[in-house]
């Protein structure tokens, strides 16, 4: 068994004031605070790697949590990079987004608005992620620092196993809510009665109390 703890950074001022964000945004001083108390949920000495995304918000979430504690398995990853979003976007309120183009052409596989992400793109870059993970040996864990999108991403593609359509998907991100320092677990296992290896998700945003 392989287990991945998923963590969402934690907030920036851009994200409260419901703004679109670039890489270099920085999370501020409460939610520093709220990544700290992440270590009442999550043992670091029950983790063998932290992979995190590059973003400057993922990365103070790790820090923050690991205060002034020595992890030497650290590992940054473009894959688990926020979704890129369309250059135009950014700063911009997410109200004032042009919906109405967006869910015209949310049908359609490989549609992007200009330089942003196209739903085959991010799910191709997902199953990049979980084939990284499954490669590791049984009783591996993993704690990763992501971003709604990624984490999101991940539990549809369990659940879905890719058969799903753009339009449900995008339909299920609308609904599909992941708080800002939450943790959901997935686990790569074979059960008794299974052939095979499969993804199943453990705990979604820590509805369990579970400590890791």
């Amino acid at each position: 068994m392989i287990r991945i703890v998923l963590v969402r950074h934690a907030e920036t001022e851009w994200m409260i004031k419901w703004l679109r964000l670039w890489e270099n945004e920085k999370i501020t001083k409460k939610w520093e605070k709220e990544a700290i108390n992440l270590k009442k949920i999550i043992d670091l000495n029950n983790f063998d790697f932290i992979y995190t995304s590059p973003s400057v918000r993922s990365i103070q979430t790790m820090e923050s949590f690991l205060w002034e504690k020595k992890f030497k398995n650290i590992i940054k990853s473009n894959l688990l990079k926020e979704r890129k979003e369309a250059s135009s976007f950014l700063w911009k309120k997410t109200s004032d987004l042009p919906w109405n183009i967006l869910k015209e052409n949310r049908n359609n596989w490989d549609w992007k608005y200009e330089d942003w992400e196209s739903f085959n793109e991010i799910f191709e870059r997902t199953w990049k992620i979980l084939k990284l993970f499954w490669t590791y040996n049984d009783w591996i864990n993993i704690l990763v620092f992501s971003h709604w999108s990624i984490i999101r991403s991940i539990i549809i593609y369990i659940i879905f196993n890719w058969k799903i359509s753009p339009w449900e998907y995008f339909r299920l991100t609308e609904i599909l809510k992941i708080k800002s320092c939450w943790i959901s677990e997935i686990i790569y296992s074979k059960e008794k009665f299974e052939k095979i290896y499969t993804w199943k998700i453990k705990d979604f945003m820590n509805l369990n109390n579970i400590i890791y």
